[in-house]
């Protein structure tokens, strides 16, 4: 019983470390080595770039690619306007935030 509650324990020290939320579901990931990957959304904005700039001319033309790194910039942008960070990980970006952005 003492193993577990330590190891309750440091799951917790490590989430608080990391500035997460602390919940069972989040205890029970650390614990067993269940964590996913923590994305940011311009890390995936850059990962697609990346796909799309390597296929222009063959699957996608350059006014796609403009477009991308328009949307882009434009997500940067919401993301210091409404949040005050460089960039936000996935799981912290809602649809209603998305819907808000029309009005920054």
């Amino acid at each position: 019983m003492d193993s577990l509650r330590n190891q309750i324990y440091e799951a917790q020290r490590e989430l608080l470390n990391r500035g997460e939320e602390i919940t069972a579901l989040a205890l029970k990931k650390v614990i067993y080595g269940r964590e996913e990957e923590n994305r940011t959304t311009c890390e995936a904005f850059d990962y697609t770039i990346t796909q799309v700039k390597e296929l222009v001319g063959r699957e996608y033309a350059i006014g796609t690619l403009r477009r991308y790194n328009a949307a882009y910039a434009a997500l940067k942008a919401f993301i210091v306007s409404k949040y005050k960070l460089k960039d936000l990980p996935m799981k912290d970006l809602f649809c209603s935030s998305l819907l808000s952005s029309s009005s920054f």
